[in-house]
């Protein structure tokens, strides 16, 4: 059980991650939280007090968790902090991330900084859920600085060749489940 301040510690914490990269609900619930319930009962609190905000369109549908401007994309970005708690429970220690932040060019759809066994990196991540524009999201990085990209798609899981970037890693949608 977490006493008082390591929990107030937990909410802050998911609340600068909410205002990194807004979510769902059972997302919140898989990297910070126990149960759904407990989930519920942090995140109402969270949403009284002014932290965060929250939408849902219809009753029987989840809660989408924001700062700011409520976002269009809201299963894009849920798929974003899916991919950041993959990248976690892989091993990757997160420096530091960016929502479609521009670089060199080109916006990712999430711009991360990893360590991994005393390595760092930066890291493309781009989500496509469409089959057609597989190849031309791939395209858009050749002769860029980034030599390596994640890619988040139908795709099985695993590395692919390619003739744009030096290492492309593909993760299945079913993998962040």
């Amino acid at each position: 059980m977490l006493t008082k301040t390591q929990s107030k510690e937990r909410d802050m914490q998911v609340v600068e991650f909410i205002k990194t990269i807004p979510c769902f609900s059972d997302t919140i619930q898989k990297m910070f939280y126990s149960s759904q319930r407990m989930t519920n009962k942090h995140l109402q609190y969270l949403c009284d007090y002014g932290y965060i905000k929250r939408y849902r369109k219809f009753a029987h549908e989840r809660y989408f968790y924001y700062s700011g401007k409520l976002k269009s994309q809201r299963e894009h970005l849920d798929i974003a902090a899916k991919t950041y708690h993959w990248l976690q429970l892989n091993g990757f220690e997160i420096l530091n991330c960016k929502l479609q932040s521009n670089l060199d060019g080109i916006k990712p759809d999430l711009v991360v900084e990893i360590k991994k066994d005393g390595k760092n990196g930066t890291l493309a991540v781009e989500i496509e859920r469409s089959y057609g524009n597989l190849k031309n999201t791939i395209k858009k990085y050749n002769d860029k600085s980034f030599k390596s990209l994640l890619l988040v798609s139908h795709l099985p899981t695993g590395n692919i060749e390619t003739e744009y970037i030096e290492k492309l890693y593909n993760i299945n949608f079913k993998e962040l489940e």
